[in-house]
């Protein structure tokens, strides 16, 4: 095998450049239009595969040829992948310090740092969760796949001059690819996140490249037929994960064998094989393929910042920002990475290193200072730095024994529960995101024990199967919804049970169904029909009316942002509210429960005949215009407090 690899030198393959293209496209693809291109995020698996195959190509060679070193391979690594990296980073930093609020910019800072130490992937995770910043609002969010390779690059070298030594090249490949496939199984299954970001559910997939690299050969004994059928079943393939993947699917799990076998079967082929040669080899082909890597980086800052500024920015801006990106992605490649490559590693690698580290530390500094508050807003516009659209007041989940108890498979990204502790009664808040966030009020204005049992898009009724309209896939609520209420019911810890949820979607991008009948319900109905179930516990039950729902996006950030935010945009007639309750009121009464009552949070959130936006020296609503901020929740947790029974 020695002599193979040593007279069989890695040489360049337009076609893999090709190939790259075709993942990058997916990427930008699916970032900039989803809905055009749902499945556009398992470009990322291509280039793992790819990533495995020619790192490995290169080590093996290197070992073959007595000249491995991991110094060498490392520095190769810095020339590659820190000159785009330092630059983006720092413009991403400078971008930061004039349009984001406080506490939007101390998490870039977090993640900057995360991405200069290459662990941006398990910042993320750590990070995971439904009421979490939207990704889309985090501009360094794609660095958590350059995180995944990086810390492949950390242990695979070692690993493999180890088993080089020893004979055990293919043993050692095998076995590190099942034990991380296993494990990406395992993960998937488990739910959340943890097969996405973790590196021990990714590694098979460079894994797979890398045993690419020691079977190169094998493809010459095929005949050009054979190999053009191998480059079609692996197109075919590649096409099928496109096609059939999208976010509702349990992904990586098995889904992932589709673009990482098929990309692996076209890398197999050969650069000979018709396919290869004649589409992924097309001069266009290759030049994004070239620039793939700078493109990868500033595609996603560009549009993450647009949707800070606009949710929805139009589509011909978005189209405008993937041009843009491609410029600069040019130029990067022309004026800085070239440049590099052709630089004395003595200079260029302190230098790239230096630069690195240094936007690494400065994202240290931006979070340590609560994203440069006293820097940017003087006391003039103070009220401006407590601001937040997206902050978040979960006071930190645990898997508590309460969790365990009502949760026993459910997915840590969704569920919300929480235990305030104590020996006494507690009050259990029983909902989605939105009583998740009054649960968090209500633990800031109160001293009174409570628990929070629920589940992210989930209403707090009884045998109710949740499905989103337009893929009428199942959002897994009737099961943890139903162990939640019983056992607010039954556990004699619970004194009072709170419901809530946010009802403005039903109807628009969710439908509610019986579980047993199949029918199609109104949240009306499903209410009463909980509310009469709760009757039979006797506990004090309190419908929290929702929170007023405002115009999406109608707050409007200055430039630069300690300017201030205007949210004079940001309010409905109270008389709109008002009908909206008036309505659900009517659903409670129809129940017929002595025991249940309602309350009305939007009497936090009124005033003056107008409700959302009343207050100059907060912002009350993130953006999405129908979750409340800290301060917001602060409101109407009080309001909720006082409609309690007394401890």
């Amino acid at each position: 095998m020695q002599s193979e690899i040593a007279l069989r030198p890695p040489a360049y393959r337009p076609d893999v450049d090709g190939l790259r293209a075709v993942a990058v496209a997916a990427v930008v693809g699916f970032h900039a239009f989803p809905g055009r291109l749902p499945s556009g995020f398992v470009g990322v698996d291509v280039f793992f595969v790819i990533s495995g195959y020619l790192i490995t190509s290169i080590l093996l060679r290197d070992l073959a040829l007595g000249r491995y070193t991991l110094a060498d391979f490392y520095v190769r690594r810095v020339r590659r992948i820190f000159p785009a990296l330092g630059l983006v980073l720092a413009v991403v930093l400078l971008a930061g310090w004039f349009t984001l609020l406080p506490e939007e910019y101390a998490q870039l800072g977090k993640h900057a740092a995360g991405g200069a130490a290459f662990a941006a992937n398990l910042v993320f995770w750590a990070e995971e969760g439904y009421f979490d910043v939207a990704g889309e609002l985090k501009p360094l969010l794609h660095l958590w796949s350059l995180g995944v390779e990086e810390q492949f690059y950390l242990i695979w070298p070692l690993l493999l001059a180890f088993a080089w030594k020893r004979g055990w090249v293919l043993a050692a490949t095998l076995a590190v690819a099942t034990a991380s496939f296993a494990a990406n199984l395992a993960l998937t299954v488990q739910g959340g996140n943890d097969a996405f970001f973790l590196p021990v559910a990714r590694f098979w997939e460079l894994m797979l490249g890398a045993l690419l690299a020691q079977k190169a050969g094998l493809a010459e004994r095929l005949s050009p037929r054979g190999r053009d059928g191998v480059s079609a079943l692996g197109a075919a393939l590649l096409a099928a994960g496109f096609a059939l993947i999208h976010d509702e699917r349990a992904f990586p799990g098995w889904w992932a064998l589709l673009p990482v076998v098929g990309t692996a079967l076209l890398i197999f082929a050969g650069p000979q094989a018709w396919l290869n040669r004649r589409v992924l080899a097309l001069r266009p082909m290759v030049f994004v393929g070239l620039i793939s890597y700078p493109l990868y980086l500033w595609h996603w800052p560009l549009l993450s910042f647009a949707r800070i500024f606009d949710l929805t920015p139009s589509p011909a801006l978005r189209l405008g920002l993937v041009a843009l990106a491609v410029v600069l992605s040019w130029l990067t490649f022309e004026v800085v990475e070239k440049r590099v490559r052709h630089a004395r590693p003595r200079l260029a690698v302190p230098s790239l290193t230096g630069t690195v580290a240094a936007m690494g530390l400065a994202g240290l500094l931006v979070l340590g200072s609560r994203g440069a508050v006293d820097a940017r807003f003087d006391g003039a516009a103070a009220p401006v730095a407590d601001l937040s659209f997206a902050a978040s007041v979960s006071p930190g989940y645990a898997q508590t024994a309460i969790g365990r108890q009502v949760f026993p498979r459910s997915d840590p990204g969704r569920d919300f529960f929480a235990d305030t502790g104590g020996d006494g009664l507690r009050v259990a808040v029983l909902g989605d995101s939105h009583a998740n966030r009054l649960f968090a009020g209500l633990t800031m204005a109160s001293a009174r024990g409570a628990l929070n049992l629920g589940r992210g898009s989930c209403p707090p009724f009884q045998g109710v199967s949740v499905r989103w309209r337009k893929t009428g896939a199942d959002l897994g609520c009737q099961p943890v919804i139903d162990n939640a209420l019983a056992y607010a019911e039954r556990a004699p810890e619970v004194a009072a049970i709170v419901l809530n949820a946010y009802l403005g979607g039903f109807g628009v991008d969710r439908d509610l169904f019986d579980v047993a009948t199949g029918e199609t319900l109104t949240p009306e109905a499903a209410l009463a029909r909980t509310l009469a179930r709760l009757a039979r516990a006797g506990k004090p039950v309190l419908v929290a009316l929702d929170v007023p729902n405002l115009p999406s996006e109608c707050a409007r950030r200055g430039f630069p942002i300690w300017r201030g935010v205007d949210t004079g945009a940001c309010v409905i007639p109270a008389s709109r509210q008002a009908a909206v309750e008036a309505h659900l009121s009517r659903a409670v009464a129809e129940a017929g429960a002595p025991n249940v009552s309602v309350v009305r949070l939007s009497s936090a959130l009124c005033r003056g005949g107008r409700c959302g936006e009343i207050d100059p020296r907060r912002v009350l609503y993130d953006r999405d215009g129908h979750h409340v901020t800290v301060a917001g929740a602060r409101r109407v947790g009080a309001v909720l407090d006082r409609a309690l029974p007394s401890p």
